[in-house]
């Protein structure tokens, strides 16, 4: 039995009906159990919205026997998850922990964005971007409380 109920499928299929370019999901997990206990259900779910749109593929790694990736993307803890473009540009999203609850609307929301080319950032918003001289690392946590 899945994790997402088939009216979920339904209008996430819907939804990423609007998907035009494709995106790659990089899973990185570990083997061992008390290393990642969530590792086995965010695969579970990623591996269901994959099979939702020909646009998401993801590729699974293991941090234990596949560190040069781990390094590669700048993996801190697992799970892990990082959007890349088809051609491999990597947009700097990264999710730790599993998107469930609150969390995977935020998930489903950036595939969307992400896949239309789409995201709708005010005027004032990139004109404060654009003032930014330096490097700046963002983190965004989600969170129902």
């Amino acid at each position: 039995m899945g994790l997402l109920s088939d009216d979920d499928k339904k209008a996430l299929q819907e939804e990423f009906g609007k998907i035009t370019r494709k995106i790659n999901i990089h899973f990185f997990s570990s083997m061992e159990s008390e290393e990642c206990p969530l590792c086995n259900e965010t695969k579970k779910i990623l591996d269901e919205v994959t099979e939702l749109s020909n646009f998401l593929n993801v590729t699974e790694y293991d941090i234990n026997t596949d560190p040069d990736s781990k390094l590669k993307f700048n993996v801190e803890v697992v799970p892990a998850i990082i959007l890349t473009l088809e051609d491999g540009k990597d947009l700097g999203i990264r999710w730790y922990g599993i998107p469930a609850g609150h969390e995977f609307m935020t998930l489903v929301g950036a595939l969307i964005d992400i896949g239309t080319d789409n995201i709708d950032i005010p005027d004032w918003a990139l004109e404060k971007i654009k003032e930014i001289n330096k490097p700046v690392d963002i983190k965004v946590f989600v969170t129902p409380t």
